[in-house]
């Protein structure tokens, strides 16, 4: 299965990733000793390892015990590193959580970083609770903003919000060969790989 860019980029960054997907793969077959060995390459400062064992806590996911504060503290840890993945997870268990503003704080640091879906993601919160135009215009710059950078995904909110707002009056006919293209991106960039950060939301 292909990864995101970014998730391929820290794995080739990533000096002990042969062991840690080993062990990743132990974990993933349901091998609760695995567990240790994946805190032990968190602990020893492997940024990925602690990204995944962040994920896994704060998930309860593969065998682990759900622990959310755990979790975000291998995953602030990881992040505080230099991972984007790990920051762009924390960032959801933060809003999962109802931590809207942390969670705020956090993509708009990765977002600073050139990280298109983390502008996704803030013009999401700002849409969430927009209760009038200068709120809804606050999201579509972000939107605008992930789109700019390749993220497909924003392409349809942008070119909806821009007619809600009033801000393209375009007879809706005429769109249609843009939302055509724009599908069409979409469609082949999915076939190719689905896991693309221009398609993560």
């Amino acid at each position: 299965m292909k990864l995101g860019e970014n998730m391929t980029r820290e794995w080739q960054e990533e000096d002990r990733g042969e062991q840690l997907l080993v062990v990743l793969h132990r974990i993933r077959d349901s091998d609760a000793t695995a567990h240790k060995e994946l805190e032990q390459l968190a602990e020893s400062g492997s940024r990925l390892a602690m990204h995944y064992l962040g994920e896994f806590q704060a998930n309860g996911k593969h065998g682990f015990e759900p622990d959310v504060e755990s979790g975000i503290r291998w995953l602030s840890l990881a992040a505080e590193k230099g991972s984007i993945e790990a920051a762009y997870e924390l960032g959801y268990v933060y809003y999962r959580e109802g931590r809207i503003s942390e969670a705020t704080e956090v993509y708009q640091s990765i977002a600073k970083r050139g990280y298109p879906p983390a502008f996704f993601r803030l013009g999401q919160l700002g849409l969430k609770d927009a209760e009038g135009n200068e709120e809804k215009i606050a999201a579509l710059r972000y939107f605008e903003e992930a789109w700019e950078s390749g993220h497909l995904i924003s392409s349809g909110l942008v070119l909806w919000l821009r007619r809600d707002l009033g801000l393209d009056r375009t007879p809706f006919l005429l769109t249609i060969p843009k939302r055509a293209k724009v599908a069409l991106q979409i469609l082949f960039k999915n076939w190719r790989n689905p896991s693309s950060d221009t398609l993560r939301s």
